[in-house]
């Protein structure tokens, strides 16, 4: 599965506050992993998004469909 950190760690290494993190983790920008009560966070996918920063859409790089969840004129009559 590889390291995890805490969310802590992981501002620390995203050079911004423990709430801006929490705030990603809760618009699903980051992926957390629970063990029990406990947030961690996977080493790799801070470190992605330290190299590359977020997609502007706000994923983490997934691929999707440019039209995926915007209403076409098609859908809309």
């Amino acid at each position: 599965m590889g390291q995890l950190i805490t969310v802590e760690a992981a501002a620390k290494l995203l050079a911004c506050s423990p709430a801006a993190v929490r705030k990603w983790l809760y618009q699903k920008r980051l992926r957390a992993v629970k063990i029990g009560r406990l947030t961690r966070l996977r080493l790799e996918d801070i470190e992605h998004v330290a190299s590359a920063g977020f997609e502007a859409d706000g994923t983490r790089g997934a691929a999707r469909s440019p039209t995926q969840g915007q209403v076409t004129a098609r859908q809309k009559g």
